[in-house]
């Protein structure tokens, strides 16, 4: 099995983020997740063992929903009773059974796809994702209530407010009533601070209540925050200041939390395998091989490179956050090793434009093709997996602690800058596995040929392209590397 990487251990508030998903989806507690652990404990146990016991709590939670989805859908295909399965079900059939569960034991904890992006069990064909919204929950010039703060599907302006924690309010607007008043949301208002601006032009405020206005005049009171006219006035006011939000009572802005669904149904890959009787039998007299079993091996490799593949060339070809392009041709008079030295630099300038661009996120994982992991491995500070049978996208090191994935299907000029948060949430992209692995009992029909079916059901969404950033790696003959925005 892959080693896990660098995320061992996470915080317990990422349990708690799917039991939140469980209990939204079945409209009970989280106690089913803890329920879910205990029946499965077997499989969990020797997923633990396999993985040296560096195996997070999450990704074993995930994988007993997986296995209650899988062990439910061929109770369901087997006979009408599901509570007493051994008493009731022919042997073959319980072994089959026991059979498809080990293997998706075996496959679900090695989908990279648990390391880079969300991963949310689905409890059904037909459900719901999952991602989090945090609103301001105060008008507080310039911000205005309801205004998203952050959210998977939002992120950038919301940081470019510095002020809403503090004791300024910047713009706050409105236009005098009928009494020729008008009156400023955050109080008390602290003396010499108020800056009105009607038509573009400032007044400011005395520090005894008083505000000189062209052509007219006008009074604040500091504890109630009105301010009065003495003439009418109609055009907007904009009003700036500071306010008193140390003495208690202390008047405070709101954030308000909000999970957001997603509709999602689940999709399915399927593969059938066929064999003769005469090959199975002289594989197994020959050498001591069951056809059968590696058979299931190979198929079951397949559609786990498959959905790692797919989620990886999603978040390649979709990603908006501003890439960079590199020459890996040296320049000339300069060493190979030297200009090789210079990548990591390159990498850095990939995570400056992704977090600049997001206000929030720097790239904690990257995924390489060919001409990229070419240059990472030959670096000194690059620490190997040792892995010595990869077989699809895999781990294959870590560059500055920061895990790097190897992945066939990705250009060989092509490597990929992505983040991932700690939180379930913390994501740009949702992989939403149903029953990731499933496979039918081996059938040998009345002509001697063996066949067995197999399926992954699952749903995927992207939902920040801007986590992720696709960058480029040219060959361009005696040139200094280039630095640039990808096209």
């Amino acid at each position: 099995m892959r080693q896990s990487n660098y995320r061992v251990g996470r915080p317990n508030s990422l349990n708690e983020d799917l039991q939140t998903v469980i209990a939204l989806n079945q409209n009970v507690t989280g106690n089913r997740v803890d329920n879910l652990m205990e029946k499965w404990s077997p499989n969990l146990k020797a997923i633990k063992k396999a993985f040296n016991e560096k195996v997070d709590d999450y990704k074993l939670m995930t994988t007993a929903i997986l296995l209650e989805n899988t062990n439910n859908y061929l109770s369901r295909q087997s006979v009408p009773n599901i509570l007493n399965e051994d008493a009731t079900q022919p042997s073959d059939v319980s072994f089959f059974k026991r059979y498809a569960i080990n293997l998706l034991s075996a496959v679900v904890p090695n989908l990279i796809a648990e390391d880079i992006v969300s991963v949310q069990p689905m409890l059904s064909r037909i459900g719901e994702i999952r991602y989090l919204r945090v609103l301001f929950g105060s008008d507080k010039a310039p911000v205005k209530k309801d205004q998203t703060m952050f959210s998977n599907y939002n992120l950038g302006e919301q940081f470019e407010q510095s002020s809403y924690t503090s004791d300024h309010v910047e713009g706050e607007e409105d236009v005098p009533n009928a009494n020729k008043q008008m009156t400023l949301a955050w109080t008390p208002v602290i003396p010499s601070s108020l800056t009105v601006t009607i038509n573009e032009v400032e007044y400011t405020d005395d520090g005894n209540g008083k505000i000189a206005v062209a052509g007219n005049a006008a009074t604040v009171d500091y504890n109630t925050g009105v301010i009065t006219f003495t003439n009418a006035i109609t055009d907007t006011v904009s009003c700036s200041y500071d306010y008193d939000n140390m003495s208690a009572p202390v008047k405070s802005p709101d954030i308000k939390l909000r999970i957001v669904t997603a509709p999602i149904q689940a999709k399915s890959r399927k593969l059938k395998t066929l064999y003769s009787f005469d090959s199975a039998y002289d594989m197994c007299n020959d050498f001591g091989m069951t056809m059968n079993n590696e058979i299931v091996t190979y198929a079951a490799c397949q559609i786990k490179h498959e959905i790692d593949m797919e989620i990886i060339n999603d978040l390649y070809v979709k990603a908006t956050s501003p890439g960079v392009t590199w020459n890996i041709k040296a320049p000339t008079g300069v060493s190979l090793v030297d200009h090789y030295a210079g990548f990591p630099n390159i990498l850095i300038e990939a995570g400056n434009k992704m977090y600049y661009n997001t206000k929030m996120a720097m790239p904690n994982f990257y995924i390489v093709g060919e001409l990229a992991s070419n240059v990472l491995e030959s670096l000194p500070q690059f620490k190997s997996n040792g892995a010595i049978d990869p077989k699809g996208p895999y781990l294959v090191g870590w560059i500055k602690e920061k895990p790097v994935y190897k992945a066939p299907n990705l250009p060989s000029d092509g490597f990929l800058c992505g983040y991932k948060g700690t939180s379930l949430f913390d994501s740009g992209y949702i992989y939403a596995p149903y029953m990731p692995i499933l496979t039918t009992q081996l059938l040998m029909d009345a002509t001697f040929t063996g066949s067995q079916g197999f399926a992954s059901s699952y749903g995927k969404r992207m939902t920040n392209s801007d986590f992720y950033a696709a960058c480029k790696i040219t060959q361009k003959p005696d040139q200094v590397h280039i630095v640039n925005d990808t096209p």
